[in-house]
């Protein structure tokens, strides 16, 4: 995060962390980060035959991400089936004053802290969508 800020790359970071694989965001917590909400599930991708592919990857191959539209490109018989995630816990963080105001925009709140090990409907967390579609990214990948 300090090179990113350094170098004024960005001014707002919103991240993920996927309750599929029982995370619940408690390296976003140690670093401070703000909690917007838990997302509602949504395809994050499907499969194409025994291949998966993410959305955006979908979208680039067959310029399309729906099922129904793929369905009408491949040969028929093929295995079409959507992956739909659990949902996400959403955190945010503003690198300047640029990226709070920006947050502003975006609706983001800054809510109490999920505890690890619970599902969100069992502690009264509120399931939300997120104001503006913000797609779940591709892992960056850094050298």
């Amino acid at each position: 995060m300090r090179n990113i800020r350094a170098a004024k790359l960005v001014d707002l970071v919103v991240s993920f962390a996927d309750s599929t694989q029982s995370h619940h965001g408690g390296v976003y917590q140690a670093g401070s980060w703000n909690y917007h909400g838990f997302r509602k599930p949504r395809r994050t991708g499907l499969y194409v035959g025994d291949r998966y592919l993410p959305c955006r990857t979908a979208f680039d191959v067959y310029g399309s991400e729906l099922p129904d539209k793929i369905r009408q490109i491949v040969p028929d018989g093929t295995r079409i089936e959507e992956v739909i995630d659990d949902g996400k816990y959403l955190y945010w963080r503003a690198l300047s004053k640029n990226g709070r105001a920006r947050a502003k925009r975006l609706g983001l709140a800054s809510n109490a802290y999920p505890k690890p090990a619970v599902a969100p409907e069992q502690t009264g967390i509120e399931i939300v969508d997120f104001p503006v579609d913000i797609p779940t990214p591709a892992p960056a990948i850094w050298s």
